[in-house]
């Protein structure tokens, strides 16, 4: 019985800040922002290909938002993770590329990716996208 009241009485932290991708919306200035040389268009490509790398899932356009949100697996080190994306026009023929990540849940140590993590994937994507090729189905080393 005393396990019982103990789990009741703890249940509830172990699920306190439980992120999910609809919160992610409202912290934007909370991410890391990089500029890069590739039309908003092209980015949103390099970011979905990006995030399929690390094998994103339940990715949505958030169209209104100028957003991409998506669930990050689980992991040996993490019980997944929520991202955002934000995809701004910064100039003629740049972008400006907003991104947060989120632990799904508050007692794991760390996120499935971290954003500087999602920068250097989304480099490697957007030289693929500019150069007008198809993006492979798994990361280029």
């Amino acid at each position: 019985m005393r396990r019982i009241i103990v789990l009741w009485l703890f249940l509830p932290l172990l699920f306190a800040g439980c992120a999910s991708t609809s919160g992610l919306l409202e912290d934007k200035a909370d991410g890391v922002s990089k500029k890069y040389r590739i039309p908003p268009e092209k980015a949103r490509d390099a970011a979905l290909g990006a995030l399929a790398w690390v094998d994103a899932y339940d990715i949505e356009e958030h169209k209104d938002a100028g957003c991409i949100t998506a669930e990050l697996p689980v992991s040996a080190f993490s019980y997944g993770g929520v991202i955002a994306v934000w995809i701004e026009k910064s100039g003629t023929a740049s972008s400006k590329v907003t991104v947060l990540t989120r632990r799904s849940l508050a007692t794991t140590v760390g996120t499935p990716l971290t954003e500087e993590e999602f920068h250097e994937r989304f480099v490697k994507a957007a030289k693929i996208v500019r150069s007008g090729k198809r993006l492979p189905k798994e990361e280029p080393d």
